[in-house]
C-alpha cells in the first residue's frame, strides 16, 4: 500500500479496534508479529497492524526521508492510510517506541493505550544510562556450532544465549536484517536519528500504558525509562531479569503475561 508517494508493506491479523505495532531499528514487522500474537486469543477484538518502517523489511526508503522527523511523517501517512481517524492502540519496540512516544506527544487523544518494549528513551547512545553487556547464561555447545559472524552478532545482543533464544533470533531478527537498506540506516543514524523536538514535552498521557524493560539491556537500559514514567500516570513499569534488548525472545512467557494484562486494562 502507499500514501503520498510512500510505498509500505504491512501484515494484518484479526478484526476490531486497530492496534499498530512499530518494530526496532534495522529489522522488520516479523519481530513484533512473533512476540505479540501469542498474547491474543482467537476471538480477540483487535485488528493488529504490523508495518515495515521505511528502509526496513519490504518498505523502501523514499529520498525525502533523511531524518527521524521524516520517518515520523511516514508513519503518520501509514496511519492515515490504514486507520484513518479511528482511535488506536500503539506498540513500539526500541526505535519504534521512540516514534510511538512522538505520536502520543502529537495526538494523545487518538491513542487509546501504549506499550513500550525495550524502549529507546534517549536517542543519542552516548547519553544513555545502560548497564554493561554480559551474558547471564550461555550454551557453549550452541555457540560452537555457529559461524564466527553468527556467534559475534548473537552474543553481542543476547544475554540468555540458549538454543531457544537463538532459534527465535535467527527466525525473527537475522532474516529481517538482510532486507534492511544499510546505506539509508547509516545515513539516518549519523545525521538525523534524534527528532527535532522533545517527545516528552507534553502533558501527562492518561491512557493505559506498559513499559517492558530488560535488567541487562546494554543498548537502551531501563533507568532512562523510569525517568519519564510520571508522563504516563496509568502505566505499569516492569524490569525483567535475565533479559536484555531481546527481552521478548529471552522471556516470552513473562512478556506475553504482561501484554495480556495491558490488553485487559485497555478493554476495561
Amino acid at each position: 500500500m502507499g500514501s503520498g508517494g510512500l510505498q509500505f508493506h504491512h501484515e494484518e491479523r484479526g478484526q476490531g479496534r486497530p492496534l499498530l505495532a512499530l518494530h526496532g531499528y534495522g529489522i522488520d514487522h516479523q519481530s513484533m508479529l512473533a512476540c505479540l500474537e501469542p498474547a491474543f486469543s482467537h476471538d480477540a477484538a483487535w485488528r493488529r497492524l504490523y508495518v515495515d518502517l521505511p528502509g526496513m523489511g519490504h518498505t523502501p526508503a523514499p529520498e525525502w526521508i533523511t531524518t527521524s522527523d521524516g520517518m515520523l511523517a511516514a508513519v503518520e501517512s501509514m496511519i492515515d492510510e490504514l486507520i484513518g481517524d479511528e482511535p488506536f492502540a500503539l506498540v513500539g519496540n526500541s526505535y519504534g517506541a521512540y516514534l510511538a512516544r512522538a505520536l502520543v506527544s502529537r495526538a494523545p487523544h487518538r491513542v487509546i493505550g501504549v506499550l513500550f518494549v525495550a524502549p529507546c528513551i534517549v536517542p543519542r547512545a552516548a547519553d544513555r544510562d545502560c548497564p554493561p553487556h554480559h551474558a547471564v547464561s550461555s550454551d557453549t555447545a550452541l555457540l560452537a556450532q555457529l559461524t564466527p559472524q553468527q556467534r559475534s552478532d548473537f552474543t553481542s545482543f543476547a544475554v540468555v544465549q540458549s538454543q531457544d533464544v537463538w532459534r527465535r533470533y535467527e527466525r525473527d531478527i537475522c532474516a529481517a536484517e538482510t532486507l534492511a537498506d544499510e546505506s539509508f540506516l547509516q545515513m539516518l543514524q549519523q545525521t538525523g536519528y534524534p527528532l527535532s523536538f522533545d517527545v516528552d514535552d507534553m502533558a501527562p498521557y492518561a491512557g493505559p500504558g506498559l513499559f517492558l524493560t530488560g535488567r541487562q539491556d546494554a543498548f537502551v537500559g531501563y533507568r532512562d525509562a523510569w525517568a519519564i514514567l510520571e508522563k504516563y500516570p496509568a502505566a505499569t513499569f516492569t524490569v525483567l531479569d535475565r533479559a536484555g534488548h531481546l527481552l521478548p525472545l529471552e522471556q516470552p512467557a513473562l512478556f506475553t503475561r504482561a501484554v495480556r494484562d495491558w490488553l485487559d486494562r485497555l478493554a476495561s
